[in-house]
């Protein structure tokens, strides 16, 4: 006797008891819930991550466009995205080009993974107007507050990302009376927004910009280079940087939390779950073309052919500022 058996597949969104809440499964899943106008970037009952609260870091978190949905977001997104348009793909390169042959060149496995972080927070603090002698200090402190706002902390990481907070806030505080091209574009974008509290809108974002920067950049960076040595640095480097995001997205997943009850995809989210979305993996499902995001919190600047995000421009300019190096990286030692 044969038996036969029929096995359903798989949900496009599966219910995890450890969240408590859902972890997309598809591509298709992940963009129908960074879509969903139901789901938040923030839980209702916590706009800002209780271990944040009280301090710099906090303060500079309730700010960031990232983190408002709704009105607050699309006003403040739009402002920001109209100081990125304005800045060109063509001063955004040689401007990546000039600082990466003036960082150290690296030696080793973990200098090459330390200029990966850094190089796009060096290449922020150039165009915020901040000068050379600063860039490694920027460097540790954007780091320092990436493992602050990171889910589940330590409370050392919070305590010095909260500093790090409080020198960044600074850095950008003083150097308002001489900007940097881009720290310019922002205040005057602000400025005529109509929004209120523009400068520390302001201060807060172009904080916010180095750390996504960097969040997003360090990983598309590795990956393309890893891409050229095996591709024994044949090619172009825009191959080496689409294929790297074809193959593995440098932000592995997000969150998003359920202000009221919605069906989803037949799924039954209830006001509170929480929804991790997976936005690697979906190489089957074509192009990874959710490595910056999708919906209304997607990357600003989609303008360029070779963008898919601003943080996708600048990361392929970083990738390519890197490359021009890319004697010494032949030859690390890994």
């Amino acid at each position: 006797m044969t038996l036969h058996t029929h096995t359903q597949p798989d949900p496009a969104l599966h219910a995890d008891p450890a969240l408590p809440g859902w972890q997309t499964r598809s591509a298709e899943a992940a963009r129908a819930v960074l879509r969903c106008p139901a789901l938040r970037v923030r839980p209702l009952a916590e706009p800002v991550p209780a271990a944040l609260l009280g301090s710099e870091a906090g303060e500079l978190f309730a700010h960031l466009v990232r983190m408002q949905d709704g009105a607050a977001h699309a006003n403040l997104k739009a402002a920001i995205r109209q100081a990125l348009d304005n800045f060109e793909h063509a001063a955004l390169r040689e401007r990546t080009r000039h600082v990466a042959r003036q960082l150290p060149a690296p030696q080793t496995g973990d200098e090459l993974t330390a200029y990966c972080y850094h190089l796009p927070s060096a290449v922020l603090a150039d165009a915020f107007g901040l000068a050379p002698a600063h860039w490694p200090a920027i460097g540790q402190e954007v780091l320092a507050m990436l493992r602050c706002i990171a889910p589940g902390g330590l409370p050392a990481e919070i305590a010095a990302g909260a500093r790090a907070a409080s020198q960044l806030m600074q850095r950008i505080r003083q150097q308002l009376d001489h900007p940097g091209p881009l720290l310019q574009t922002l205040a005057q974008t602000l400025e005529r927004s109509g929004l209120a509290n523009t400068t520390t809108l302001l201060v807060a974002n172009a904080v916010g910009l180095w750390f996504q920067a960097c969040e997003g950049c360090a990983g598309l960076i590795g990956q393309s280079l890893l891409q050229a040595e095996q591709q024994q640095w044949q090619g172009q480097s825009r191959d080496w940087i689409r294929q790297a995001l074809h193959v593995q997205a440098p932000i592995q997943n997000t969150r998003r939390f359920a202000a009221e009850p919605v069906n989803l995809l037949g799924c039954p989210v209830q006001a509170g779950d929480t929804l991790l979305i997976t936005l690697a993996g979906h190489t089957a499902d074509g192009p990874n073309d959710l490595a910056f995001g999708d919906g209304v919190h997607a990357c600003c600047n989609r303008k360029h052919n070779f963008a898919a995000g601003w943080k996708h421009n600048l990361a392929g300019e970083c990738c390519m500022g890197s490359l021009c190096l890319s004697g010494p990286f032949k030859s690390l030692d890994t």
